[in-house]
């Protein structure tokens, strides 16, 4: 699917429930490093703690993540998605030493 068909009827509304799925560049498996896994876990957990929007679930996998939640009413889901794979982009780069994208360009909803 293209980037374009991946956004194509996507709005954000606040209050309503989003499933999110993003996956790795490449699907490289970073996180079957558990530490980097933890990583990702602390962002969902710090933009949660933020109260940007109320965390239902999430699941881990090697090359992605899905994330059940609830949109807050301060932010919509293109910057709750911005911050979550920049932040885990930074964290994970740092901890494997290296540089460059980790995340494919956009997420499934």
């Amino acid at each position: 699917m293209s980037y374009n068909d991946l956004r194509k009827g996507r709005y954000s509304q606040s209050g309503r429930l989003y499933f999110i799925t993003a996956v790795t560049r490449q699907r490289v498996p970073c996180f079957s490093d558990f530490y980097c896994a933890r990583l990702l876990v602390n962002q969902l957990r710090e933009i949660h703690r933020q109260s940007q929007l109320d965390s239902l679930a999430w699941v881990v996998m090697p090359d992605h993540f899905h994330w059940l939640f609830q949109l807050g009413d301060q932010t919509s889901l293109s910057e709750v998605m911005r911050s979550v794979k920049a932040r885990t982009a930074i964290a994970v780069n740092d901890h494997l030493h290296r540089q460059g994208a980790l995340w494919q360009k956009s997420y499934y909803d």
